[in-house]
Order: C-alpha cells, then structure tokens, then sequence
C-alpha cells in the first residue's frame, strides 16, 4: 500500500484485508465455486498526523530557558510572526500551569508539511497561553524509527488563546520534518467554582511528496481538562425514596421517585446552571420529568449527623424548620433531548441561579421527583432509574458531577416465591419441578418432613431491594389445608455477614400460645444454621437480622424456606385440583405491618389409579387393579382409622367377591381392609387403613355370551366424594371365544355362596334356599314349573351346591331358568326374600348359534347368566339397617335445595341421645355430603343393627352433640338451624320422631335460620315498625310534591 493512500484517507493506519479462493475443477466445493478460502490482514502506515497531549498542572513555578534558537512574536491580527525584538532569554511558568504538546507529520520523513497551517485553540476565557510556544523541527531516522531534532524556534503567545502557525513561516521549507509544538496555559480568571477548558489544535492545507499534493485539512487532536476557580463548589446527587401513586391518580400514575443534589462550598455564582438530566445509558428504566417535577430548593444546615436522605420524605425534612426555601433565585427550563413522547414528559430540568449565593456553611439542596417510566410488575424484575447533574457558568460548556441510581424491585423488603411443589413417600423426595428450586430435591430437609405426602416448599426473601437495616419479623399464614412442616434459613447474601444473620429468640410469645420450634439444617451456602421460629394455629412468626442497608440487589437478603404438607381432603381424597396461597407479611422488631407478598402452589392431586387385564387367551374374565394413597400419607377420615373405596361396576360385569386382594402396593403384605357390596347399584365399597399405599385386585366376569361384543366400565372414588375426582377405565368393544366349559348334552351344577353384604370376607351358614324350574313365557313373564325342587342350606363355609345329578338332587341342565329363593335368612340377618332367576345358555348340538328361546332369554335382564358349567351364584345378606335421609327447608318452611357441606349423624340406643354406659358417644356415626350445587336429597345407613332393638337418631353439631330439640336453634358448619326429625316406619310400632328399627327410614331436615331482634314483651319493637311507617309515608309524600314541581316548572 502506497504512502499517498494514508494522505488521502487522513488516517494514521490503515487495516489491510487479504483473501483468495482456491478453486479445482474436478473437487466438490464448500464455498460457492471455490474448494476452500483463505484470508489475513495486516496494520500498516504508524502515521501521527496530529496527536496532542496534557499534562497535570505544574505544582511548582518553572523557568524556561530558550537557549540560542531563533525567536519570534505571534500577531492574532494579522496571524504572522516577525523576529522577537525582546531580549528574553527565559520565561517563568507559573504553578497550576498545564502543560501541552502536540506531535504533527510524524509520517515516518515521507510527506513536506512545510505550507500547512497549523492551528492551536483554547475554547475558554478562562486561560490563556504563558510565554513562547516552543517548536522543534525532527527528522526521521528510518534506522532507529526515531525523530530527531534539527531546529528549534520560539514564537511569543504570551496572553493569547489561539495561535496558526505554518512551518515555512519559521524558515522551514521543502523539507520532510515532522514538528514538534510545546506550550503552556494557565488560569487568567478565577472567579468561578469549575469550568472545562477545551484545546484543539488543527491542521489545514496540503501535503506533498514527489509534487503530488494532498488535502489534510480535516485533521485535528484535542484535549479537555476541568479547572476550578476561586469560589469552591462541591455538588454531589443522591436518590432518596420512591412514593407510590395515589388511588385514581390523574397525574404521576407511576409513583414519584425522589432525588436530592446537594450543594457546599463558598458560592454559588450568578448564571450558574445546574442541570438534572435523565441518563441516556443502557440497560436502564427511563423515568420521566414535569412542570411539577421541582419539589424545592433548600438551604441551610441540617442537624449534626443528619442528611436529607436520612429522612423519611419531604414533609418530614420540610418540619424541622432548620432550612430556608430558596426557590425564587433560581429560574427552572424543562428541555427534552431523550425526546420523549406524552404531554409535560422532559428528560432535562435546569436551573439558573440569578444572583450570588453565598453558601458558607450552609449547604443547598435541590429535590427533584422523576416519574418512572414503567414499574416492576414481578418480585424479582429489578428496575435501575439513573440521574445525572451537571454544572455549566455559560449554558453551553457542561461539567459532569455524577449520577445517581434508585432500584426499584417488584419485591424490594419481602417477595415470596414457590420453590417446589413435591411429593414425599417416606423415603423419596419426587419434585414436580414447577418453581425456582428447578426440581432439586436436595433443598428439602426430609427428617424434618411431616411423613408421606403432597408438599409445597416456598421461599420468602427479606432485603432483596438491600435497604433494610436492623432486624425485622416475619409473619407467615399457612393456606388452609395446609399444615406446617418446617421453616429454615435456605441461603444468605452473598456480601451478608453469614454468622450475623440469624433468627432471634422471642421468649415472650411463648406466654400467648406461640410454640417454640427450632431446626438445624444445611443452607444453600454451604454451611449449617440453626433455626428459631414460633407457631400458633395456623401462623408461624420469625424474626430475623441484622440487615445491612447497602442497597445492593441480592447481596444483603436472606431466604427463608416453608415447607408445607397437603392435608385438604378435597385434593387427597376428592382429585380436585387446587391453588394454594401462602401470605406472609414483614414487620418490624415491634410487630407494626410494612408490607406483604403472596405465592401461589399449584396442587395436582395424585388420583386413584385404575387399570385392568384381561386372561390369556381372552376370556369373560376381566383382572382389575386399584391403587390408592399411594404415597401411604395419613388421609382424613371420619372415624381416624380408615376410608372406604366406592368401586362402580357398570350392569355388563359381575363381581367375583371371592377373588378381592388388598395389599401393601409397596412391601405386598396383606392389608386388613372390610368389604361390602350394593346389588342394588352393583357397587363394591372397601373400607382401608386410612394410611397405608395399597393395591386391591379383584375379577369380574362379563354378562354377555362368547363372541357378542359388550362394553363395560368401572370407576373408583373415595367415600363422600364426586365421581369425577376418582379414576374411570372404559372398553367399548370387548368380546371373548368360548372355551371348552361349556358343550351341548353336558349338565350344570349351582354354586350359592352365602356372604355379609356389608363384609364379604364373612361366609354365613345356615341359609336355607330353594330352587324351582322355570319358564319364560312369551309375553316376558317367568312361570314356575312343576316337577323338580331342590331345597338346601349353606355349611360352615357359607356354600351349598346343587345339581350332582343324584336322586336326592337331580341334575340340573343348560338353557333351563332355575328360581333361587332365600327361605330363612342366617340368624340375626335379614332375609333376602327376592327371588333370582339363573341360567346357563348353551348352543345346541350341531348348532353355531343359540336357539330364539335362549336368545329371548339371553336379552331378558330378569335372568342372570353365566356361561360356564358351574355356576357360582353369591347371595348377600346384611343385618339390621336404617337409613337417614338429609333434606332443608327455607326459612319459610318451604323445600330448599342443599347447602353443601359434610352432615354427621350418631346412632343412640336411649331417647335422650346417649349409650348404655350414659355417655354421648354414638354407637355408630354416619355423614352425607353435598357438594356445591347438588338438588337431590341424599341418604346413608346405619348397618349391622340388632333386629330386635329400637335405635335413636340425632345429627350432630359442630361440637359432636346430639342436637335434641327441633325448637332450639343448632349450629351445623358454622350456620344455624333448626332440626327437625320424621321417620318413615316399616313393620313396627316404634314411638318418637327420631326412633327407628331395622328398615325404618329417618329423615332429618335443617331449616335455615334468619335472625330477628328478639322480643322483649314491651311497646319497643312496634315504636321501631311505627317509626319505619311513619318514614315510608313522609317519603312518598315529598316524592309527589316533587313530581308537582317538576310538571309546574315544564308548563
């Protein structure tokens, strides 16, 4: 690269780029047409065109000695230089002086410089130049790389501030030199606090080389300094406090954030400027200045150890009365350079002092308030607004005095976040990883954990903003349906003394029911701190410090974490999903409230899970499996030992009661559990410990014959809950092949099994049936037919079998209804006198297809079918029953809908609601419950009852009584009523509204009561109706006479 291209391009360097392309014919090419690229660069040039550089002021005076080289004197009027006519041979430089020097045509003896201006000037009144400029010609050394000195002139500018030099006018000329220029300047005007004084020296005109010439005229260096006159001036700005917007607000709808500069020296001089400015760097909030934006100029001195910012607001620094509002000597312009948009939106507010201020040891305080632009809407957005003041004694030349910054954070004292929602099996921690702990599952201290169970693990931060001070308490609010696990200490900041931050003893609680709790654990830091807190119901309070007020973000808070279990049976038992919130508030040392956060945990409840199979090959057969409380948490239960599962066939599969399992789903032990069965309903119920994971299995076989395509379904739910927070398996087209059990020509046998309805595991013996042969007629109508009887009892064993084929029972055969009816029930069970009607279907010899009378029969739901040689017929029985019935009146005693809620109900063997040992304890409880918006009235039972007893029923209220007059008002879940009893009797002659016997149904009604004013047997309350009609009629009157005036006034 030629030297020209440097002169032409006016650059010290230039950066030279290189690269080629190696192209073949005969290869796959990667860039465009080229198998591969190369490239590399290289700086040439190590030009100095004009380079300037300041010193430090003098600290001493100096006397420069000029020696023997030529002198000259500067003209600023005619911008020429004659011989120095002065017989100085040295000058004095005084101290403070500043020294320059400026490097011109350093471009290595290449290029004649000789004609080319050369330009210094000092852009301020302030100073002036001090003695002679000294210029040193310098020829280049291509050997050392150095420029060495043949000449040097001297031109007097003493007292100027600009002086144009060319070299040719020294005597230089037609040579290659690069120059060196040495001066000094020093202040000339002290009267003023501080100004920036700016020096430029320029070139202008052409260079040459080989007689080509080129134009350096845009070719300049500068330099700035800031001086300081007599009158001292220090200035400094601080952010203060940020003030929420008022409600409705039409005007600062963001708030106001408050900045303070404050103002000390000698004097403020007249003209000054001060200017507030809105900072235009990155990664910043803009906030917005007003008309409105001055809150005031004060001045005087505050008390010792005080400073503005150490005051709560502007009205209690304004109270003290030591500072003077000065605001009239100041003129404000509003000017925006940010050019924001909006009505009355500036980014620069100045103010002109319009006399001399003398400040001695006063100070000056101006308070400025900015509107932010936009606010921290999240706990953790942090928001930086940035202010700038600058000073200037001309409006035009500005000198910078700093800025300040104000953090605003969504959760500046307290914010509280979720850390995990998890679930607990007694051994695992298994995070649903749905908040800030991102699933580390090491952050829960699980021996502090309450058992198994569905958690949520929240965090507060205290001094995220890192403006707190001292110490501060927590209150924290556990949802309802939440218990507390534990609070700790989880991480401290990270410029937070660890070992100062601890959580205080507050003894005196402790006499108000607090309980004192205390934990020791590992932290997010990497050490182990113990932890104080104080629990009463369902708060927990911890108090904390010592903060220390930084104002850094993050780095002097501390995080708390809360660890709660889900004890909400609407969730574990009822699948509702559900959203908790968790309140906690700080307050300082004292108890007074400073402000709040929230955190919501989002609770998927673990459902019962359903599934089932089917044999191998497939069969009428299905295997169904239920797994419940699956973590084995201790569930909430009516009774405080165990639940019952509601397992809902539909009318296409019949249970295998025999088959039913329950085991532990974890170590597979067998689990005690008590199961029942509602024919009625074809239900299965299934009373478990209330704490325990369990697996139940059990079969049932499909009612329909091989290859005809059936559905079934089955869904499972906990006791007193809806359906649809349970589990439902469906299959819509299930059909089976017919096995080798059934064949034409071949004889049935009937299997009874004699079962308690209300516990299947217990077989009953002493059942007596009998079975008659049966015809279905036409028309649908079953007929006995004459001829073969079989009549037996159950064993031990709760079975009896007919069909053996023997004289003294005769076979039994396919395709024949056979009548199953109970005679005599097992002693103290009811007997089930409805008669039921079985067969076996079975195609004939020969025949694919069954005959239209099995067929009619098959599609009659009068008959139960089995299709296999044996069939296995279970007969339930239960004992003594009675049913209630819960209903609601409105307070007219008119029929209501329910209100929801969960209904107990005790079951008395005396009148007067007690037991035979006199107590109040109910031999049996039972509960209905109605969720939101039900219609129909529902029922329950009371089961295995003495046939021989009469029993006495009586809700209870909310403190577990037995509520015995209907004319006394009771509380039931928080609401009064009045209850009333009315049994329904079947067969006996029981006396009482509320006494009842096996199968008697008891209907109990709360009718809604409205308070009144109670009477009290005087005139009081008819003088209050009096005075209401009295009203009423003073009212109506004027409302005429004002509907009068209106029609006057319109004619």
């Amino acid at each position: 690269m030629k030297p020209e291209a440097l002169a032409a391009m006016q650059a010290n360097n230039i950066d030279v780029k290189n690269r080629y392309y190696v192209h073949v014919s005969n290869a796959n090419t990667n860039f465009g047409n080229a198998l591969n690229r190369y490239w590399d660069s290289a700086n040439v040039g190590n030009y100095k065109w004009d380079e300037k550089i300041v010193g430090t002021g003098t600290a001493a005076n100096q006397t420069i000695e000029m020696g023997t080289g030529d002198r000259y004197e500067y003209n600023p009027t005619s911008g020429t230089v004659k011989s120095d006519t002065s017989t100085d041979v040295s000058f004095t430089v005084p101290a403070g002086s500043y020294p320059y020097t400026v490097d011109v045509n350093q471009t290595l003896g290449e290029w004649n410089a000789t004609d080319v201006s050369m330009t210094d000037t000092l852009s301020s009144d302030k100073m002036n130049y001090i003695g002679y400029a000294k210029i040193e010609a310098c020829e280049y050394d291509a050997n050392t790389n150095t420029y060495d000195v043949k000449g040097t002139k001297w031109v007097k500018i003493d007292g100027l501030r600009s002086f144009t030099l060319k070299p040719s006018d020294l005597g230089w000329e037609n040579v290659n030199y690069a120059y060196k220029f040495t001066y000094y300047a020093m202040l000339v005007n002290a009267d003023f606090s501080s100004a920036k004084v700016n020096n430029i020296f320029s070139l202008s005109g052409k260079v040459v080389k080989n007689g080509e010439e080129f134009d350096i005229s845009k070719i300049y260096s500068q330099k700035e300094i800031t001086v300081s006159g007599s009158f001292k001036m220090n200035v400094k700005k601080e952010s203060w406090y940020y003030e929420e917007p008022k409600t409705d607000a039409a005007t600062w709808q963001n708030g106001k954030l408050y900045w303070v500069i404050e103002v000390s020296g000698t004097a403020i001089l007249k003209d000054t400027y001060f200017r507030d400015a809105i900072s235009k760097d990155s990664d910043l909030t803009d906030s917005y200045l007003h008309s409105d934006s001055l809150a005031g100029i004060y001045m005087g001195t505050l008390p010792e150890g005080k400073t503005v910012t150490g005051y709560g607001s502007l009205e209690e620094l304004q109270k003290p009365g030591g500072l003077t509002d000065v605001s009239e000597k100041f003129t404000p312009v509003l000017t925006n350079d940010k050019n924001f948009t909006g009505t009355d939106n500036y980014s620069e507010l100045s103010l002109q002092a319009k006399e001399l201020i003398t400040l001695g040891t006063d100070k000056l305080y101006f308070i400025v308030r900015t509107e932010p632009q936009s606010l921290p809407t999240k706990y953790r957005d942090a928001f930086t607004y940035r202010n700038h003041i600058s000073t200037s004694d001309n409006g035009n030349t500005w000198i910078d005095h700093g800025s300040a910054d104000k953090l605003l954070c969504g959760g500046a004292d307290i914010l509280k976040e979720l850390g995990q929602t998890f679930t607990y099996d007694g051994t695992t921690v298994t995070s649903k990883k749905d908040g800030a702990d991102q699933g580390n599952s090491g952050t829960i201290v699980t021996n502090a954990l309450l058992g198994a169970g569905q958690y949520a693990a929240w965090a507060f931060k205290v001094n995220y903003a890192g403006e707190l001070s001292g110490t501060y308490r927590v209150l924290e609010t556990i949802p309802d349906g939440m218990e507390l696990a534990y609070i700790r200490i989880k991480w401290v900041g990270g410029k937070q003394d660890f070992n100062a931050m601890s959580s205080k003893e507050i003894p005196e609680l402790k006499s108000d029911g607090w309980e004192e709790k205390t934990i020791t654990a590992g932290t997010d830091n990497g050490s182990q701190k113990t932890t104080t807190y104080y629990v009463k119901g369902n708060q927990a309070l911890i108090e904390l410090g010592d903060f220390t007020a930084e104002k850094k973000r993050d780095d002097y808070s501390v995080d708390v974490q809360v660890v709660c279990r889900v004890t909400d049976p609407d969730v574990l038992l009822g699948g509702e999903e559900k959203t908790f919130m968790n309140h906690v508030t700080l307050q300082t040392e004292g108890g007074q409230d400073i402000s709040t956060a929230t955190s919501p945990a989002e609770i998927t409840p673990k459902k019962i899970e359903k599934t089932f199979t089917t044999t191998n090959p497939v069969s009428e057969k299905i295997n169904f499996t239920i797994e419940a409380n699956q973590f084995g948490e201790a569930l909430s239960t009516k009774d405080g030992t165990t639940l019952t599962l509601i397992d809902k066939l539909s009318s296409s599969l019949i249970l295998d009661t025999g088959s039913i399992k329950v085991i532990h789903s974890k170590t597979n032990v067998e689990v005690g559990y008590t199961a029942s069965f509602d024919t009625e309903n074809n239900t299965l119920k299934i009373a478990i410990p209330c704490n325990v994971p369990v697996k139940i299995t059990y079969d049932a076989t499909v009612d329909a014959p091989p290859g005809q395509k059936v559905s079934f379904s089955n869904e499972a739910y906990w006791e007193n809950y809806s359906s649809t927070g349970g589990t439902k398996v469906e299959e819509g087209n299930y059909s089976y092949a017919a096995g080798g059990t059934v064949s034409a020509g071949d004889n049935i046998t009937l299997k009874i099994i004699k079962k308690d309805q209300n516990n299947l595991s217990s077989l009953l013996s002493g059942a007596e049936f009998e079975i008659i042969e049966c015809k279905r007629e036409s028309n649908g109508t079953i007929t006995d037919q004459s001829g073969k009887k079989w009549t037996g009892t159950t064993n031990v064993n709760g079975v009896i079998s007919f069909g053996a084929g023997s004289s003294a029972d005769s076979a039994m055969d396919y395709n024949t209804i056979y009548k199953v009816t109970e005679t005599k029930a097992p002693d103290g069970y009811v007997k089930n006198s409805e008669p039921i009607y079985i067969m076996v279907p079975g195609k004939e010899e020969n025949s694919q297809d069954y005959s239209d009378y099995v067929k009619a029969c098959i599609q009659d739901s009068k008959i139960h079918k089995q299709y296999k040689s044996t069939y296995e017929l279970t007969v339930l029985n239960h004992k003594g029953e009675i049913t209630v019935e819960k209903k609601f009146k409105d307070p007219g005693g008119h029929k209501a809908s329910p209100v929801s809620g969960t209904y107990k109900f005790g079951l008395y063997e005396n009148a007067d609601g007690t037991t035979p040992d006199t107590t109040t304890t109910p031999l049996q409880t039972i509960t209905i419950t109605y969720q939101a918006g039900e219609k129909t009235s529902k029922t329950e039972k009371f089961v295995n009852l003495d046939l021989s007893k009469i029993y006495y029923v009586f809700e209870l209220d909310d403190n577990g009584n037995p509520i015995k007059d209907s004319t006394t008002v009771a509380t039931v879940n928080k609401m009064e009523y009045f209850t009333s009893y009315a049994t329904t009797k079947i067969d006996c002659a029981t006396t009482g509204v509320n006494s009842a016997v096996n199968g008697n149904t008891v209907t109990v009604t709360n009718q809604i009561r409205v308070k009144e004013l109670p009477s009290t047997g005087s005139y009081g309350p008819l003088i209050f109706r009096l005075a209401g009609a009295v009203l009423i009629f003073f009212a109506g009157l004027q409302m005429l006479i004002n509907i009068k005036r209106r029609a006057c006034n319109n004619r």
